[in-house]
């Protein structure tokens, strides 16, 4: 059982998963908090790039503009004296908040993780000395009212090599003006338990974030369940989701999840490995369409565009669920090869159409690439390539978000 739940978590990381709004409306995103993500993150504008570019690139969806994450006068973005280059590869989580940035890198003297702000003019400060037992993971912080919200964990492994002493799993609130702490949320767990969770999601005052512990010697899971965080009540909600649902994408308060039977403990209910649509404000749950295998997906406004892989992971067909006709249709198929591969990360709008943005080669030149969502349900392929990414920093191609 350990294996599956470990194999499983692996499988979960190595997903894509991205968010959007309610199908009903053409405004997407979240409004007044942003996460920290790896690899990319959304702004109020576009989209930021890092991590496996060689700078951090700012791409405003509006103008149709790609520029490096620098206003310093004199700037030719071209060497470590420009904080967009100098960063890029020191910095694993970011995000922009009221336009500055925002990351998490180790601090040289005291040789843990620190969160740093940055204006877009290169002036640097320090916002926290020290963030502590953070698993970042499984999900990085969120930011909403001059506040980052983020999981500690006190947790460490035994002096004899066998096993986690156990611990405390606390969800903070920090100011970001004076670095004074909260603890808003706490699990305790025993000796040889092992605590997994995730912050997932945020829309308007909402958090969403999951958690359970694990026996690390049997595999068994106790304490689990997603919940819900009202940032401005400080209130918080048991939602009525299993703890192993995972979100594909989200629209606001909705979200579509998945399940993988990899994952799921002993002897509970299988999904049937279908996509589910959750409206965590009502509590209502719809399935969807029934699927071989879950991949990556997205919310469009007229549907959800998803990955059906074969048992195999070897090939795999693209998929979109119409909202109003609830039923799926096939778009294309594939094989699972780098070059052949569409990984879409965020939907935008632009001139008033849906694009997506995502990882892909599809001239023999990896990167950030941009499509319409017209052309891509109609199956062209008019990319247009937004930024190349460095192919030996990280996986470029697997590894994503949420």
């Amino acid at each position: 059982m350990k294996k599956q739940i470990m194999a499983g978590m692996l499988l979960f990381c190595s997903l894509l998963l991205i968010s959007c709004k309610d199908p009903a409306s053409e405004n997407k995103g979240t409004d007044g908090a942003v996460m920290m993500r790896p690899w990319y993150s959304e702004t109020e504008k576009g989209v930021l790039f890092y991590g496996n570019t060689d700078q951090i690139y700012s791409y405003d969806a509006q103008e149709g503009k790609l520029e490096a994450f620098c206003e310093k006068s004199g700037c030719r973005h071209d060497t470590e004296a420009c904080m967009s280059v100098k960063l890029v590869r020191e910095t694993p989580l970011l995000a922009v908040y009221q336009e500055d940035l925002y990351y998490i890198k180790v601090n040289e003297k005291t040789g843990k993780e620190s969160l740093f702000c940055i204006d877009p003019e290169g002036g640097e400060k320090q916002i926290l000395e020290e963030l502590g037992g953070v698993d970042w993971n499984m999900g990085g912080p969120v930011i909403f009212d001059g506040r980052i919200y983020l999981f500690r964990s006190d947790a460490e492994a035994k002096k004899d090599g066998t096993g986690i002493a156990g611990g405390k799993l606390s969800l903070c609130r920090i100011e970001l003006e004076n670095g004074g702490t909260e603890i808003i949320w706490t699990q305790e767990y025993k000796e040889d338990q092992m605590a997994v969770w995730s912050l997932e999601h945020a829309s308007d005052q909402y958090l969403y974030y999951w958690s359970y512990i694990v026996d690390v010697k049997t595999g068994d899971v106790s304490e689990s369940g997603w919940h819900e965080l009202d940032m401005e009540a400080d209130k918080i909600k048991d939602l009525e989701l299993e703890a192993f649902a995972r979100p594909a994408d989200w629209n606001g308060r909705r979200g579509v999840f998945f399940a993988d039977d990899m994952e799921m403990p002993m002897g509970q209910e299988s999904w049937e490995d279908s996509y589910r649509m959750a409206d965590l404000e009502t509590g209502e749950t719809t399935k969807l369409e029934a699927c071989t295998r879950p991949g990556p997906g997205i919310w469009l406004k007229d549907g959800f565009l998803y990955i059906d892989w074969s048992r195999d992971m070897r090939t795999g067909v693209w998929r979109l669920y119409d909202w109003k006709e609830r039923t799926s249709s096939e778009i294309v198929a594939f094989e699972a090869k780098e070059e052949t591969m569409f990984y879409p990360e965020v939907c935008v709008e632009r001139d008033g159409k849906e694009m997506l943005i995502g990882r892909s080669s599809p001239n023999g030149v990896k990167g950030h690439y941009l499509i319409s969502v017209e052309d891509f349900l109609a199956g062209g392929k008019e990319y247009e390539l937004l930024c190349e990414v460095n192919v030996g920093n990280g996986n470029w191609a697997f590894q994503g978000s949420r």
